[in-house]
């Protein structure tokens, strides 16, 4: 499922990337290959019939290692999924809330998110109290203090 949502989040605003490229790009597989991680976590909205409509994940990343979206080693970066035919439901939000939650509760200082200029989930991000990591950052990677 990690590796699905991956992708179309590459492709939010059209095809960019296919699968076979995705799996062949460390830069992009280590968002699903080795997680979860030791402290990674995440959630997923699923209805009745078992189907996914959205996943949320919680990745370690490390300064040698780092994701797009990295801040610090101590700051987990999001990734956030909904399927096209349920986003403006609510799923999105109540995913990275719920995440958000959970950090606050194991005492994590902060999450991180990358997204990309013109993307119109960053809207989204801001509204939750995500704002951009610092001058030291990309335009791009945003922040949220817990």
């Amino acid at each position: 499922m990690l590796e699905r949502a991956t992708l179309e989040n590459l492709n939010w605003h059209d095809e960019r990337f296919t699968l076979e490229e995705l799996k062949n790009r460390r830069e992009f597989t280590r968002y699903f290959d080795s997680w979860p991680g030791e402290r990674d976590f995440g959630f997923a909205s699923v209805d009745r019939a078992r189907s996914v409509h959205g996943v949320v994940w919680l990745t370690f990343f490390s300064e040698q290692n780092p994701g797009y979206g990295f801040v610090r080693d101590d700051m987990p970066e999001l990734s956030v999924w909904v399927a096209e035919d349920h986003r403006g439901a609510g799923i999105g939000r109540a995913l990275i809330s719920t995440a958000v939650e959970v950090a606050r509760s194991q005492g994590i200082p902060g999450v991180s998110l990358s997204v990309e200029a013109g993307n119109p989930a960053r809207r989204l991000y801001e509204r939750l109290g995500f704002r951009k990591a610092g001058h030291a950052f990309d335009e791009g990677t945003l922040l949220l203090q817990l």
